[in-house]
């Protein structure tokens, strides 16, 4: 639960879960004089089992929850707590759209707006402005009571067809507001740039993950997610994985789906990942996982099967390789879509990466060829590696470097690269290695 002070929006004290079969009492000093609303929050619903409860007392009275066994069902809210509440008083809490996605343009923006006063408010005057400039304002056609929220999409759109970020700020203009340092939200959005391959992604904290999404078809409580822990990674320290759904009936069906991809007809392409299964008191549980591409993020569109791997048993990372090429250059999507049986255990999946597939050899071995220190500060060494091209890039694809190695050890200086992750690639002859590095500051 959360205390949170109406007047500022800030939350003055968050308490997590309790333990299971004990009994509570919890106090916390506030101002009377400002205003206050408490917020439980029940992560695990349907509410508190019989014989639990939860009472919440303001000044040694009553004023939410209940002494009733078993009474309490659900999340609730009690608000307007203190002396100081406000008659009229009402904000922008939250801007739900315009998302970070590829391909926006002329896009609606969405606000949310609290009346966070005692009076019921009707028909508010709410703005918004785009990088600071001229402010756009309609009237959210409405009645608002007191601690109710209201979702409101602008007539007049925002044009955000070229790629960068966007500040947009929001806010509302009531008369005789008592309080106007709560009536503004500001967030971001991006419209993302196709990527150009190389790309790679091994859901490492420095990696730029903006334009991926998950999305949980089955709409149940349990689908991909990002975790850390160098005995489950493939390489580095994270990694992504799918855990089944604890009720025992309910099949896997969720999309992890990448960014979007510049993709060029004619050119042949190479898609990898490493991927395992897990066991439990020696029983391993097989998992399912088909990858699809298609040219939007939502799964109807992901059409075309790029591998099927319905039978993954084993618990040491496997690596799958798939070359494709695509009918129409444009902006693509990749899918992973685990749809495992029900009441299996946990699919991992690390080390994604798109590449180029054109009359070479993909080496898989990288002790052919040395690159080290990873992650490197100033100088990076490559050894091996004579008479060889090699190229950097960054992680938008884009080529930084291109250097003709001469010798057995070539030196590169990385000091004036920007924190981040890389793609370096090594060509000798028909003969490739790619490999992510990391640059630290």
């Amino acid at each position: 639960w959360d205390i949170i002070n109406t007047l500022t929006n800030d939350t003055l004290y968050h308490h997590d879960s309790y333990p299971w079969a004990q009994e509570f009492t919890d106090n916390y000093c506030v101002f009377n004089a400002d205003c206050y609303n408490f917020v439980y929050v029940d992560e695990t619903q349907p509410g508190i089992a019989d014989p639990g409860y939860l009472e919440v007392l303001y000044n040694g009275i009553q004023v939410g929850g209940t002494t009733t066994p078993g009474g309490i069902t659900g999340s609730f809210i009690v608000s307007n707590l203190g002396t100081g509440c406000l008659g009229d008083d009402a904000g922008v809490i939250g801007i739900t759209s315009p998302l970070p996605a590829c391909g926006l343009s002329n896009e609606t923006v969405t606000v949310l707006i609290k009346n966070f006063g005692i009076n019921a408010v009707t028909n508010v005057s709410v703005s918004y402005t785009v990088n600071g400039g001229a402010p756009v304002t309609e009237t959210a056609i409405g009645t608002i009571a007191s601690g109710d929220t209201l979702e409101y999409s602008f007539t007049a759109t925002v044009n955000l067809s070229v790629a960068g970020t966007y500040d947009i700020s929001a806010y509302t203009t009531l008369p005789g507001d008592g309080n106007n340092s709560n009536d503004t939200f500001t967030g971001q959005t991006t419209h993302i740039a196709p990527l150009a391959v190389p790309v790679s992604m091994g859901f490492e904290a420095i990696e730029n993950l903006t334009g991926w999404i998950i999305n949980n078809a089955n709409l149940d409580a349990y689908t991909w997610g990002i975790y850390q822990g160098t005995t489950y990674a493939n390489s580095g320290t994270n990694f992504t994985a799918y855990q089944y759904n604890e009720d025992g009936i309910t099949p896997a069906d969720d999309w992890l789906i990448t960014t979007c991809l510049n993709l060029n007809s004619g050119t042949n392409y190479k898609l990898d990942f490493y991927y395992r299964a897990n066991a439990y008191l020696g029983i391993i549980y097989p998992e399912k996982l088909n990858v699809f591409i298609g040219t939007s993020q939502d799964p109807a569109s992901l059409t075309t099967l790029l591998v099927d791997l319905d039978n993954i048993a084993d618990t040491l990372y496997q690596l799958s390789t798939t070359p494709f090429t695509v009918s129409a250059s444009g902006t693509y999507y990749i899918g992973f879509h685990a749809y495992s049986n029900a009441n299996e255990f946990i699919l991992f999946l690390d080390d994604i990466s798109i590449d180029f597939s054109i009359g070479t050899n993909q080496i898989t071995n990288n002790n052919l060829i040395n690159i080290y220190p990873n992650p490197v500060k100033n100088v990076l060494y490559v050894t091996d590696a004579e008479n060889s091209t090699i190229n950097i890039y960054n992680i938008l694809g884009k080529s930084v470097a291109n250097i003709q190695s001469t010798s057995a050890t070539t030196k590169i200086n990385m000091a004036s690269f920007a924190e981040g992750t890389y793609i370096i690639k090594v060509q000798t002859g028909d003969n490739v290695i790619t490999k992510k590095i990391d640059v630290i500051r």
